[in-house]
């Protein structure tokens, strides 16, 4: 077997290379695979969007009380998908707003 190297990535020290040094640079959080914004969303899209589990988003939409607004195709067709109005108003229903959910200190 050989030895080979793996490959590095050398990010700049931000002490001595940032800003003052005339050198800006910006560290992002790597996305593994975006979403991009569409009418309709499939299941591992919602999932990505809302950073949850497939089975959880499956989860929400048989819930009896205030279900996800997953679609399906008619015919039996395969695949479900959720339209983004849908998904909005549904996550506003859904969520609560910090200053109703946290006492007041």
């Amino acid at each position: 077997m050989t030895d080979a190297k793996k490959p590095t990535v050398n990010l700049p020290n931000p002490k001595t290379e940032g800003e003052e040094a005339g050198n800006a640079f910006y560290v992002m959080r790597l996305v593994q695979q975006p979403v991009l914004p569409q009418d309709a969303y499939s299941p591992n899209e919602v999932a990505r969007l809302l950073n949850i589990s497939k089975k959880r988003v499956y989860d929400y939409a048989s819930s009896p009380r205030h279900p996800l607004p997953l679609r399906k195709w008619p015919n039996g067709a395969r695949g479900s998908f959720v339209l983004r109005d849908e998904l909005i108003e549904w996550l506003r229903d859904f969520t609560v707003l910090p200053e109703e959910h946290y006492p007041e200190s």
